[in-house]
């Protein structure tokens, strides 16, 4: 007989796995898919379904992780669970070139909880994915939104560079050069910052 608390110490030891001081994914994959598949109806099994996806995505294993996610979305009914399976799905297809159907998972992920916490990654994910295909106006479109939407960001410094990097390409040297110095003056210890220089 199973112990009641079983499908808590599957969640929580999954959980981590992730966030230890080095993740293993395959042994969190392992628990969530445990969970899962003896107890499907319990409260943790979306969460422990889309945190699959995020096993495989981080270990990169790409296309697994767009199948998994893939079959997963349409029975997710949480909002912010459903964002979340949209950004790594996204993610899993830019991180694999298809900046195509990554645009597609992003833009999906805001339309299913635009006020989620991590609303901003998905604008600066979105706003790559849009630059991936050459369509650099959207890609502005998108980094301006998400300056204005959230300025305190953490992605503020890759906004600017990705900014001053659109405004090189499209000729705009006067626009490129101060997104660059902005980089270099507000964030001198980014990983960017050595490139806006």
């Amino acid at each position: 007989k199973q112990h009641l608390l079983r499908p808590e110490v599957l969640y929580v030891c999954g959980q981590a796995y992730l966030l230890g001081e080095t993740p293993d994914w395959a042994k969190a994959e392992g628990l969530f898919r445990q969970l899962v598949t003896e107890f499907p109806k319990h409260q943790h099994t979306p969460a422990a379904t889309v945190r699959i996806g995020y096993c495989l995505y981080r270990g990169t294993k790409f296309d697994p992780a767009v199948a998994h996610l893939g079959k997963t979305l349409p029975g997710l009914a949480d909002p912010s669970l459903k964002a979340e399976a949209g950004l790594l799905l996204g993610r899993s297809h830019l991180a694999a070139k298809r900046p195509g159907p990554a645009t597609t998972a992003f833009r999906a992920a805001l339309a299913a909880d635009a006020k989620w916490e991590r609303a901003d990654e998905l604008l600066y994910v979105l706003a790559v994915a849009l630059k991936e295909q050459k369509q650099l106006a959207p890609a502005a479109v998108e980094l301006n939104k998400l300056q204005s939407q959230y300025p305190k960001s953490g992605f503020r410094d890759r906004v600017l560079y990705e900014l001053g990097d659109i405004a090189r390409a499209q000729e705009k040297p006067d626009a490129a050069v101060a997104a660059f110095r902005k980089v270099v003056a507000e964030f001198p210890k980014s990983d960017v910052s050595p490139l806006a220089q």
